[in-house]
């Protein structure tokens, strides 16, 4: 069995947690749905496994997460059970609630430890309020997120919302204090009935400090946060460090990049990519997928295998225009499909686009929303993806397993994570440099 095991709500984030551990030299490998891993599986001290469940009913996230860790269980038979981490997103959309439940019930963990900081990437906890660049995350782009908005800013009161269990907050005067000020606050928080204790984290040093009274605790946790927390783990843990995979590597080619977020950030990095002039934007229509599906691909195709054969890199985005999003969401009106059936059908035109084009061999995929990410890898066949190095913060590079193009290179990238130029830097990454 792997010394840790994740499991994640979308694959963006279960690869953005999985590198936390891939550099700092570990074999890491991120699963898609239940398949069973590659040959090698042996060897992988991390496993991820994605359970695509962000975007669904509470009551089908339980079930996903509730068989996924079954699968664990059953895995590890009589062998001393790794330690569980669930992934939750940096912004708090999804089901936290139903999915730490599920966790929480099929594992027996009498307390779940809740961290969704990640400071490195602008998310922040004080005060009980959850802040995405100093902006209650309630009153920021994630409250418009078209498949998974989120509406309470207080990250307790949006667990009690969703959880069955009492829920405890540690606030920062403890954080601020040190690991055992945390375990003091978190002991009393456990006599007094709460099973989800989340906790406020505005600086690395506080994500430190609550990894180590997490680790020290007389009762282990069920550990819950992103990729800010899963830093912290290895080395808390004692385990030890091992050289890093080196991102270089002799690749040629153009590489492709699938833009389906909708994020102001994945739109001032698609500008600052664009404004290089090292690529040429392929622009689906995504009004056309409810008229005429199968033209519209067509041309998506030939256009981007027309600049890929110049040598050109090509970037495939679905939402470029001003109104590109409304137009998509009135056609489906058109036809009777709600918003969030829209969307779905617009990451699966992405795949099929990019399933059409890896025959020309790409030097690597660059893949940026979590719909489009598993979207495109479901169109290609793939089983897993195999997490080698982080570009940047949060931002991982990885190879397909399994599928139509098993090796190729891919980078994910969550819609609103990433500097301006995380498309360049990826780009240059991904062609070995």
């Amino acid at each position: 069995m792997p010394k840790l095991v994740i499991i994640a709500d979308d694959l963006t984030g279960a690869n953005d947690a999985g590198v936390q551990f891939a550099k700092y030299g570990m074999k890491v490998q991120v699963m898609l749905g239940d398949a069973v891993g590659s040959s090698e599986a042996a060897a992988v001290e991390v496993l991820v496994r994605d359970t695509d469940s962000r975007a669904v009913s509470p009551e089908l996230a339980f079930s996903r997460v509730q068989a996924a860790s079954r699968l664990v269980r059953q895995a590890a038979g009589t062998d001393a059970m790794p330690l569980i981490f669930k992934k939750v997103d940096s912004t708090l959309r999804g089901n936290l609630g139903p999915e730490i439940d599920a966790a929480i019930a099929e594992f027996g963990f009498n307390w779940a430890a809740v961290a969704p900081a990640f400071p490195a990437n602008g998310r922040i906890t004080a005060g009980g309020w959850h802040l995405l660049h100093q902006t209650p995350i309630a009153e920021s782009e994630i409250a418009r997120d078209p498949k998974a908005p989120v509406h309470d800013s207080v990250l307790a009161e949006l667990l009690a919302k969703q959880s069955c269990h009492p829920v405890g907050h540690v606030f920062l005067s403890a954080v601020s204090a040190g690991p055992d000020a945390i375990g003091r606050s978190v002991a009393e928080l456990l006599a007094a009935g709460k099973k989800l204790i989340s906790f406020d984290a505005t600086t690395e040093t506080h994500m430190r400090s609550i990894a180590q009274a997490i680790a020290a605790a007389g009762q282990a946790p069920l550990w819950v946060g992103c990729a800010g927390l899963a830093e912290m783990i290895p080395a808390v843990m004692g385990w030890p460090q091992q050289p890093a995979f080196s991102a270089a590597a002799d690749t040629e080619g153009p590489v492709l990049i699938v833009a389906g977020s909708v994020s102001k950030v994945t739109h001032r990095q698609m500008e600052f990519f664009l404004a290089q002039g090292q690529g040429e934007l392929v622009s689906l229509q995504a009004g056309n997928l409810f008229v005429e599906p199968a033209d519209e691909i067509a041309r998506c195709i030939l256009a981007a295998e027309q600049a890929l054969r110049r040598g050109r890199d090509v970037l495939l985005a679905s939402a470029v225009e001003a109104g590109a999003v409304d137009q998509a969401r009135m056609a489906g009106q058109t036809k009777g499909i709600d918003n969030q059936k829209v969307s779905e059908v617009i990451a699966e035109a992405l795949g099929q686009v990019v399933r059409g084009l890896v025959g020309l061999k790409p030097a690597g995929l660059f893949l940026t929303g979590g719909d489009t990410a598993i979207a495109v890898c479901r169109a290609l066949e793939v089983s897993g993806i195999d997490v080698l190095a982080e570009v940047s913060t949060g931002i991982p590079l990885g190879k397909l397993s399994g599928g139509i193009c098993p090796g190729l290179r891919v980078v994910t990238k969550a819609g609103a994570f990433g500097s301006e130029q995380a498309i360049v830097d990826s780009v240059t990454v991904l062609k070995g440099r």
